[in-house]
């Protein structure tokens, strides 16, 4: 197995090789940062040609115009608000009503309706006695 020129025989590194040959070009670094710095400045001239030929200018005198945005519709009570509308639920889930009279469908409370639903053979509800089951919730 071939060993590497800069370590010694131990492994470790010799003392002619801690530090490098030579330090870094200043002139090089300093010219690298110098076309990098004019690279930018034309790349910001061609954006700005480039958005006053679009028609949007990079540069406007005047300021926007502050736009005028709607008042928020707040509830007075809002408290109260949601009170009634879960008056109004518990009414509908709770209520009797009717839904279409002349085909006889109605609405009955969602608990009667569960306990039906569950005292039905397979779980169906049938309109009527037709089929056999009454729709009479005392059964």
């Amino acid at each position: 197995m071939r060993r590497p020129d800069h370590l010694s025989q131990a492994g470790r590194w010799t003392s002619e090789h801690i530090h490098e040959g030579s330090d870094q070009d200043t002139r090089r670094v300093f010219w690298v940062g110098m076309a990098l710095a004019v690279m930018a400045g034309i790349s910001g001239v061609i954006t700005m040609i480039i958005m006053n030929i679009m028609g949007q200018p990079v540069y406007n005198s005047r300021p926007p115009a502050p736009l005028q945005l709607p008042e928020p519709h707040l509830e007075a009570y809002p408290y109260a608000d949601i009170a009634a509308q879960h008056l109004q639920q518990q009414l509908l889930l709770d209520g009797y009503s009717w839904i279409d009279r002349k085909h006889g469908i109605v609405h009955i409370p969602i608990g009667l309706a569960m306990d039906k639903l569950a005292r039905t053979p397979m779980g169906l509800v049938s309109r009527g006695k037709e089929k056999g089951h009454d729709l009479d919730p005392t059964r």
